[in-house]
């Protein structure tokens, strides 16, 4: 999917005119409004609202371009920023200097973010960094400063209800797929990929094509329990492997160590 980066601006823009008068919007809020817009705009739209680039900081998932272009706004003068004082950190504000370019987002795109919006509006920067820790599996699966899949969004730590499985279920079935679950333990999935405990997360692994009928169903596994997209376990080099510990004697105590010297100086 393609970055656009006219449209993060002007979303830049609709959220801080939106959130006029919201003095808890800071930096870190601001980021992870975008976040929550762009991942739920994939999850329930199949793409994005901006396309932009997502990596794992500390303080949850960030727009790798935001820095960048709220720079351009304020050169441009279409954003102003102020700096308060909170406890003891300093918190910047922003506020939005012309109205946004609506008619680049679609009627669904708005409600998505007018709804992370009031979602939000009552927690701070720490609190919603705190949210998003839990929120996103994609941040809690990648390393720091990794890129964050928008496919992660699909992904769900709820446990799935009953007509929820009866449906994946038949469309699976319809796929020549099979589900099976599997349990907390860490085992080794299809390819080598290793596999780790995280309840109610898919992965789903289509068979060969050159398999047919029930030889392709049972090739397939959906793998229950979570997993590391794209990381593989691979084998230690044989110098790093421990070496095999030779047996040794027995070590005698002191006393009978003495004893036995003793009867072979003396002799028969």
């Amino acid at each position: 999917m393609d970055y656009d980066e006219s449209k993060l601006c002007e979303l830049i823009l609709y959220i801080v005119r939106k959130s006029d008068g919201d003095r808890k919007l800071g930096t870190t809020k601001l980021l992870k409004l975008l976040a929550y817009s762009d991942f739920e705009a994939y999850r329930r739209l199949g793409q994005p609202i901006t396309g932009a680039s997502y990596r794992k900081l500390p303080h949850g998932p960030a727009p790798r371009q935001a820095p960048e272009v709220i720079e351009i706004l304020e050169e441009r003068g279409e954003l102003s920023e102020s700096t308060s004082r909170v406890f003891n950190f300093a918190q910047r504000h922003y506020k939005a200097l012309r109205a946004p370019d609506q008619s680049k987002f679609t009627k669904d795109e708005i409600q998505i973010v007018d709804g992370m919006i009031e979602r939000f509006r009552s927690l701070g920067n720490k609190a919603i960094a705190d949210r998003s820790h839990n929120d996103f599996i994609g941040w809690q699966m990648a390393d720091d400063l990794d890129e964050i899949p928008y496919r992660t969004a699909l992904l769900s730590n709820d446990s799935p209800t009953g007509g929820t499985l009866a449906a994946g279920a038949a469309a699976l079935a319809r796929l020549s797929i099979e589900v099976s679950p599997l349990g907390p333990e860490r085992r080794s999935g299809m390819g080598g990929q290793r596999l780790s405990g995280r309840p109610g997360v898919w992965a789903i692994r289509r068979a060969p094509p050159s398999l047919t009928g029930g030889d392709r169903a049972r090739s397939v596994r959906a793998q229950l329990e979570g997993c590391r997209p794209g990381r593989t376990r691979r084998p230690m080099p044989a110098r790093h492997r421990p070496r095999e510990r030779l047996p040794t004697r027995p070590v005698l105590p002191r006393s009978v160590r003495s004893a036995t010297m003793h009867a072979r100086v003396a002799g028969p």
